[in-house]
């Protein structure tokens, strides 16, 4: 059997078109963020409405940066000093991206990690002060959705 030096969970090369396709559906899934912030401010009051488009805003921002920092590496990551020792209940390496970069790949994942945030948005519409949301969607979009991402 050859040496294969990359982890067992990394592609080593993906044509452009496989790329170009992980983009356009991640693209359609973030505008699923937009269509639940106008169905959830539709449920609020007049008043509320300015939050939950807040709400939503910030998961994208915030999420973006955790996911790319610890999120993909504990739902993806592998240690790069020993890749065949597979950490089964969390990534175990490649936080912030530095030892393999699959940009279309994160792209992707972080499109359904800050829509998995955003649906729980709507769930505690009007019931949930901002500051708490905020640490509750970051600890959802960099520790919960991974953790249960790596399981499956």
């Amino acid at each position: 059997m050859a040496d294969n030096p990359m982890p067992p969970q990394c592609v080593q090369t993906r044509p452009t078109a496989d790329e170009s396709w992980m983009l356009a559906q991640c693209f359609k899934i973030m505008m699923m963020q937009a269509g639940f912030a106008v169905v959830e401010s539709s449920f609020v009051r007049q008043k509320n409405s300015a939050n939950i488009m807040m709400k939503n805003a910030v998961d994208l921002a915030l999420g973006a940066l955790l996911y790319w920092a610890f999120g993909y590496a504990l739902a993806y990551g592998v240690d790069p000093n020993d890749p065949e020792n597979v950490n089964t209940f969390v990534g175990t390496g490649n936080f912030f991206l530095i030892e393999h970069h699959d940009a279309a790949n994160w792209m992707f994942q972080l499109s359904f990690a800050a829509t998995a945030s955003t649906i729980d948005s709507g769930a505690v519409a009007e019931r949930m002060q901002f500051v708490p949301y905020v640490i509750y969607s970051g600890l959802m979009t960099s520790v919960f959705y991974p953790l249960v991402c790596h399981w499956c």
